[in-house]
């Protein structure tokens, strides 16, 4: 259960179209609902366009105390504005999300567990936590903003659990997460299973829980089983965007350090010898026909659809 910071704008955008749908919900009858999608065998679809950000480069961060032009940091009564617009954006999502989760609470039917689904490359969790923020959100009692918000000052803090399963399952898995499944697949299966159960079971005393599930746990009737209890949203990418994101590689340098997120391959790609090679055709032309069988099975279990789509350069 914790706070890891600032939301990226973008990741932020994915959450508030969510919030969004969710709010599209009306949260009558979910059940009915559910079963109404089941038979139509559709997912609710939200559109989005993905684009990566610096978090820290925000426009707001740049006012005054009091909000203000700043003319000792060249900051113009055009950018203190702009500013202020910028962060009421922010506060205006995270508000939202507030809304949403004190509804969920209000009706039992509605599940209060969320599961995010989807292959590795679609920033599933930096778009898990941006909407586990905003879910959790707290506005300050003296009416500041988020972005806003100054170090030091004592704040409400946003509580909420969330999980990252495969993260889990390697912190219990007696070897690495793919020699296991490379040795006893039936034994990676359990322990996947087992992280599932126990976030199923655990008590999150009204407080937002999400998990962001293992790409291939879908292929197993019993994980299906335990999703269903809760709300999915799958965070759905194209096959080929998830192989180039996989198999990125930092290249050699002359010095200049040059950071970047490292996203590694599913474990039955590794498994597969499906690594480290982004330019291997034969291997991901297997690769992206696998995706496509999962994205098939996430397409019969999920209640909402984030599609993740590239920003062309």
């Amino acid at each position: 259960m914790a706070r890891h910071g600032l939301p990226r704008p973008g990741c932020l955008l994915a959450a508030a179209l969510l919030l969004v749908s969710l709010l599209q919900f009306q949260w009558l009858d979910f059940t009915a609902w559910r079963s109404a999608e089941r038979s139509s065998s559709s997912s609710r679809l939200v559109g989005w366009r993905w684009q990566p950000s610096v978090r820290g480069q925000l426009p707001a961060m740049r006012l005054g105390p009091g909000g203000g032009s700043d003319p000792v940091n060249n900051v113009s009564p055009e950018m203190a504005a702009a500013g202020r617009k910028y962060a009421q954006k922010y506060e205006d999502i995270m508000l939202a999300g507030q809304k949403v989760w004190q509804e969920m609470l209000k009706k039992d039917e509605v599940p209060k567990k969320i599961y995010f689904i989807g292959t590795n490359g679609n920033t599933g969790e930096m778009v898990a936590e941006a909407l586990m923020d905003s879910l959790a959100y707290v506005p300050a009692p003296d009416g500041t903003l988020f972005l806003r918000r100054k170090p030091g000052v004592d704040y409400p803090k946003l509580k909420y659990y969330l999980l990252n399963g495969d993260k889990e399952l390697a912190a219990r898995a007696p070897k690495s997460p793919v020699d296991l499944y490379m040795e006893d697949e039936k034994k990676y299966r359990e322990l996947e299973t087992e992280v599932l159960k126990e976030f199923q079971d655990l008590e999150t005393e009204g407080q937002p829980a999400g998990i962001i599930v293992g790409e291939s746990a879908v292929s197993i009737p019993e994980n299906v089983e335990i999703l269903k209890t809760g709300l999915v949203i799958w965070l759905d990418v194209a096959a080929e965007f998830s192989w180039s994101k996989t198999q990125m590689r930092a290249k050699a340098g002359g010095g200049l350090f040059i950071p970047y997120e490292i996203i590694r391959p599913p474990v039955w790609c590794i498994a597969n010898g499906w690594d480290g090679d982004i330019d291997d055709g034969e291997a991901k032309a297997e690769y992206m026909d696998m995706v496509e069988k999962y994205n098939e099975m996430y397409e019969e279990v999920a209640d909402l659809r984030l599609r993740a789509v590239p920003v062309a350069a």
